[in-house]
């Protein structure tokens, strides 16, 4: 009597390009909103975006002789670049975390009123 054939272990689904673990790219992972990141991928590109950020900004600067000059101003290029990956990492990790990626908006309204509070609302006294 023969055996019976071994069941096949199913097959694993293609990572979708939106998930962040796979297909996109690294253009995707960095400028995209769409999809998750772990907590690996976000540290990883935290780290090396911001340092990549700091050496161009630091070349613009030595080029323009640290100078305030049109050419100076171009170090804030690399800085808003900065900013666009920053928070599309942050909102695909908020995914991951099953979070709103509004929740971004929430240091912009809390510090705010953090300072008129503080600076210039009267005592309860």
């Amino acid at each position: 009597m023969a055996a019976p054939p071994a069941a096949e272990a199913p097959a694993a689904p293609a990572p979708d390009a939106a998930d962040g673990d796979g297909g996109g790219g690294l253009v995707d992972m960095l400028f995209k909103f769409d999809g998750t990141i772990g907590r690996k991928e976000w540290w990883v590109c935290a780290i090396v975006t911001s340092i990549v950020v700091m050496v161009t900004a630091w070349l613009i600067r030595l080029i323009a002789g640290f100078t305030v000059d049109e050419l100076s101003y171009l170090a804030f290029i690399p800085c808003l670049a900065m900013l666009w990956i920053f928070i599309a990492l942050d909102v695909k990790r908020l995914r991951d975390r099953g979070k709103e990626g509004k929740m971004l908006v929430l240091p912009i309204i809390i510090i705010p009123w953090g300072f008129v509070e503080c600076g210039f609302l009267p005592s309860k006294d």
